[in-house]
């Protein structure tokens, strides 16, 4: 975690104020939310390796892709099936990692929320069940697929936002798209004690 923390230290310095870069809508300015500011370092805080001990013992983990998203898919128009590549971070990692990964990556924020958790229910959860998976309940899918995404991308984004050849815009874009899923996700209910827990990485270093 302390590379981690050292790419947000600096994302905190080069995004503190606004940056502007050229694009194709021409310049583009943009500076870090205190919002999104207050989230990363809430989460860095909670990031200790006696919580992710813990936690590794208290949940369910599978193998996902762990890069999921529609970069990373070829589809065929003639047989409607897709191809899935670069797995260089596959390995164990908790449920829903890898559909909570592409909504945020992917999707339109505006299918955020009630759209999408028919979506899990119906195409995930559905599919695990029929498969044989049984000590599953949709609740905790639910709770995991709000959590995960989130947990996932904030690592990525403290990395993202502080390497230096990442457009600005593109920083942005990620963290409209993981505060709007946090709005649309958590309406009724607190937010979660967000945490980033790289398993999936940390198993393969240790392997």
């Amino acid at each position: 975690m302390e590379v981690t923390r050292t790419y947000w230290a600096m994302a905190k310095v080069k995004f503190g104020n606004h940056q502007e870069s050229n694009c194709s809508n021409g310049l583009y300015s943009y500076k870090l939310s205190q919002r999104m500011v207050d989230l990363m370092d809430s989460a860095l805080a909670n990031s200790t390796w006696e919580g992710l001990q813990a936690h590794i013992h208290s949940t369910p983990f599978t193998l996902c892709h762990a890069d999921f998203h529609a970069a990373n898919l070829f589809y065929h128009s003639d047989s409607e099936d897709f191809t899935v590549f670069d797995w260089s971070e596959v390995g164990p990692w908790e449920p829903c990692l890898d559909v909570a990964q592409t909504v945020i990556s992917d999707l339109d924020r505006k299918h955020f929320g009630e759209e999408t958790v028919k979506l899990v229910h119906l195409y995930y959860w559905c599919e695990l069940c029929s498969n044989g998976v049984k000590d599953y309940p949709w609740n905790q899918c639910l709770a995991d697929y709000k959590r995960v995404g989130v947990e996932k991308w904030l690592w990525v984004f403290a990395v993202m936002a502080g390497w230096k050849d990442i457009p600005p815009a593109l920083i942005s874009y990620f963290e409209q798209q993981i505060l709007a899923f946090i709005d649309a996700h958590y309406v009724d209910e607190p937010l979660p004690p967000f945490s980033m827990k790289i398993i999936g990485i940390l198993a393969n270093v240790c392997y």
